[in-house]
């Protein structure tokens, strides 16, 4: 699965491995973020300097989670049905 820029779906499609691609804003471009140093000295909060219509990463994930939880309990609720 990747969570990425509408760009890299191109690139997906040629991978020989089955992908799930889901297009998402760009943290400190069309959504906020934060930029890490990876020296661990720098952490820098960005605001999003553009609306690009995408998802967040968070908004995404939290779609997901929702799904499965709401797939989880209808699992459940069919326990011991014939």
């Amino acid at each position: 699965m990747v969570l990425g820029h509408p760009d890299l779906a191109a690139r997906c499609r040629r991978s020989d491995a089955p992908t799930v691609f889901i297009p998402v804003a760009t943290p400190g471009i069309g959504e906020p973020g934060h930029l890490f140093r990876t020296d661990g000295t720098v952490l820098m909060p960005l605001d999003a300097v553009l609306d690009s219509g995408l998802p967040s990463v968070a908004q995404v994930l939290a779609g997901i989670e929702r799904s499965l939880a709401k797939s989880h309990d209808g699992a459940r609720g069919t326990e011991g049905a014939p």
